[in-house]
């Protein structure tokens, strides 16, 4: 990357929020990024190509590795003119410098990081998931009907805290509602009051929320894929994707189970290329707040 590119992927790190008051979330993901090969000094912009790097050490342009041959900068959580904080490109230097020391791992959950790449495999689909009448198939189309909702549970239950009274709930908050008494419902049949008792281990739960959400992760990532090339249903397909993440979380903790969830990820055949695709779209088309509360930032 060179001149404005590098610095407009340093804005970009953090969906180009600007906040008001400091924030040490905001700052621990801003540098955690560095650019390397943005090269361009007294003399101006030299147009090279580079590689964005991060704390993990993996490069995302396709290039052998991130050197720092020709300049390397980081990203900075820095206050512009008006007294705003953002991240943005820091000084470059000319010479060959390591990036940063590696972060502190993120932790696992649902949320993950969707375009993470696992290795292709058979997934089961989410109907054969609750194929059946057991305790964990009735678990799993519990959990399939949760994710399935046309709403932002958490945003949507906020809404219906606020309501002075039950004539003031629109639809997407009851249903919010709804979705989170059934939640409790099954946290209390499949775990037991007070986690004991109940018709299922704590293993089982875990397994059965694990294994929906990777089932739907696939099945919205290969929708979001094929109608990639189509901005109106793709926005749509991204919006549901949006849903789907932050419900995910809501999803696991209510079950009471958040806490043990692994990582899920896509294990689909659709390639990497396509899948960055699909985010930087979705970066475009869906709602800022949204992709932020999923993690995406990279």
């Amino acid at each position: 990357l060179s001149g404005a590119a590098a610095g407009q992927w340093c804005h970009s790190v953090l969906l180009k929020r600007r906040r008001s008051s400091f924030s040490g979330e905001d700052e621990a993901a801003c540098e955690a990024v560095w650019v390397a090969n943005a090269a361009w000094g007294p003399g101006g912009e030299d147009g090279a190509n580079g590689t964005v790097g991060g704390s993990g050490g993996e490069e995302e342009s396709g290039a052998e590795g991130a050197t720092c041959e020709r300049g390397c900068a980081a990203c900075e959580y820095l206050q512009d003119e008006g007294g705003l904080w953002e991240c943005r490109l820091g000084r470059v230097l000319f010479a060959c410098v390591p990036p940063p020391p590696p972060a502190a791992p993120k932790p696992k959950g649902v949320i993950g990081n969707l375009f993470k790449k696992a290795a292709a495999s058979k997934v089961p689909t989410v109907d054969e998931l609750c194929a059946g009448g057991g305790d964990q198939a009735e678990l799993c189309k519990t959990i399939a009907w949760a994710l399935r909702a046309p709403v932002d549970v958490a945003a949507a239950a906020q809404r219906a805290a606020a309501a002075t009274s039950s004539d003031d709930l629109d639809g997407p908050s009851s249903l919010a509602l709804e979705i989170l008494q059934v939640l409790g419902e099954a946290r209390n049949a499949t775990l037991g009051a007070g986690g004991a008792g109940g018709s299922l281990t704590r293993g089982e739960v875990v397994d059965c929320t694990e294994r929906v959400g990777r089932a739907m992760l696939l099945e919205r990532i290969e929708g979001a894929a094929a109608v990639l090339d189509d901005e109106v249903r793709f926005a749509e397909s991204a919006l549901g994707l949006c849903r789907f993440v932050n419900n995910a979380g809501v999803v696991a903790t209510e079950l009471g189970v958040a806490a043990d969830i692994g990582e899920v990820l896509y294990e689909g055949a659709v390639p990497r290329r396509k899948l960055e695709r699909i985010y930087t779209s979705a970066l475009t088309l869906a709602a800022p707040e949204l992709l932020s509360q999923m993690g995406m930032g990279m």
